[in-house]
């Protein structure tokens, strides 16, 4: 998966969750915060991630997300992990 595959997916994620100050157009170094998700918003968003893909984010990966390019390279490195070892589900 590219990263603007990535990006689109995230951008999409957004959309479906209502973020009420979506931008029009996404940046990697846009806050997530920013996008108005609350904490739950945010744990939602990793959840669809994990569900998607297959695979965990580990509690320290989700609490250094911050920005939407720290959430593209979490699920980069997921990506990466499962490549490894597809049969399991790895935390980053």
């Amino acid at each position: 998966m590219t990263r603007q595959e990535i990006l689109k997916f995230i951008e999409e994620q957004l959309r479906d969750l209502e973020a009420p100050a979506l931008p029009e157009r996404l940046t990697e170094d846009f806050q997530l915060r920013e996008t108005g998700l609350d904490s739950i918003g945010k744990l939602e968003l990793v959840a669809i991630v994990e569900r998607t893909f297959k695979v965990a984010v580990s509690d320290e990966t989700y609490h250094r997300i911050s920005t939407i390019g720290d959430l593209m390279a979490a699920i980069e490195g997921a990506l990466e992990i499962k490549a490894r070892a597809p049969s399991t589900t790895s935390p980053v």
